[in-house]
C-alpha cells in the first residue's frame, strides 16, 4: 500500500489526466445515451403524429362517406314517398274507373263527362309517372319505349276515352281495368321492393271467399248503437 501511495504521489499529474479523461468519457457517453434517447423519442413522436393524422384523415373520410350515404338514403326515401303518393292516385283512379265501366248498383248511371275526366287524369298520371320511370332506350325510336308499369295506366286512359265516346256499360272494359290494376300493383311492388317491409311466412293470409255468405259466423262481439241492435 505504501508503494502505491508513493507512486500516486510521484505521478499525481498522470492520475489527474486519467481522471479527467475518464470523466470526459463518462460525460460523452452520457450525452450520447441522451442523444439516442432523444432521437428515439423524437421518432416515436413523429410516428404518433403521422398515425394521428392518418386516423384523422380516415375518420374524416368515414364521416364524408356516412354523410353521402345518409343523403342518398334521404333522397331515396323522398323519392319513394313521392312515388307512393303517385301510385295511390293511380290505384284510386283505376278503382273508380272499374265502377264507372260496369256498376253493380242498378241506380248508378255514369256520365260520359265522368269518363272524360278519368281519361284526362289517367293521361296526366302517365306523364307524371315518367318522372319516376323514364323510357327504355331500345330500337330505333329516339324517345325510347315506355316502361311496362306505365302501360297499365295508359290502358285505363284508353278505356276511359272509349267509354266517354259512348261505349256504355261494359263488363269487359271493367275486366280490363281490374287486370291493369292487379298488374300495376305487382310491378310497383317489384320497383319498391327495397322499401317494403320483410313479411314472415306466418303472416300469410288464408284466402277470402268472394261470397260473404259462405264465411264463418263472426266471433268478436259487434257493438252498435241501441236502436241498431234492436232492429
Amino acid at each position: 500500500m505504501a508503494g502505491i501511495g508513493a507512486w500516486l504521489t510521484q505521478n499525481i499529474a498522470v492520475v489527474g489526466v486519467v481522471a479527467q479523461m475518464f470523466t470526459g468519457f463518462t460525460i460523452a457517453g452520457f450525452a450520447w445515451v441522451q442523444w439516442i434517447i432523444s432521437r428515439r423519442d423524437e421518432a416515436r413522436h413523429r410516428a404518433a403524429e403521422r398515425q394521428a393524422k392518418q386516423q384523422e384523415a380516415h375518420d374524416e373520410e368515414k364521416r364524408r362517406r356516412d354523410s353521402d350515404a345518409a343523403e342518398v338514403l334521404q333522397q331515396a326515401r323522398q323519392r319513394d314517398a313521392q312515388m307512393a303518393a303517385w301510385a295511390a292516385e293511380v290505384i284510386h283512379l283505376m278503382a273508380d274507373l272499374e265502377v264507372l265501366c260496369y256498376p253493380l248498383a242498378v241506380d248508378l248511371v255514369p256520365k260520359a263527362s265522368e269518363f272524360e275526366v278519368a281519361s284526362a287524369k289517367a293521361s296526366a298520371l302517365v306523364d307524371r309517372g315518367r318522372m319516376f320511370f323514364p323510357n327504355v332506350m331500345l330500337g330505333q325510336d329516339p324517345d325510347g319505349i315506355r316502361v311496362q308499369l306505365l302501360d297499365h295506366v295508359l290502358r285505363c286512359c284508353y278505356v276511359a276515352r272509349h267509354m266517354a265516346a259512348g261505349g256504355g256499360g261494359d263488363r269487359v272494359m271493367r275486366h280490363h281495368v281490374w287486370q291493369a290494376r292487379r298488374r300495376f300493383v305487382t310491378l310497383l311492388q317489384d320497383e319498391m321492393k327495397l322499401s317494403l317491409r320483410t313479411v314472415k311466412e306466418d303472416s300469410a293470409g288464408s284466402g277470402v271467399l268472394i261470397d260473404p255468405r259462405q264465411w264463418r259466423e263472426p266471433t268478436i262481439p259487434l257493438k252498435l248503437p241501441y236502436k241498431a241492435q234492436v232492429q
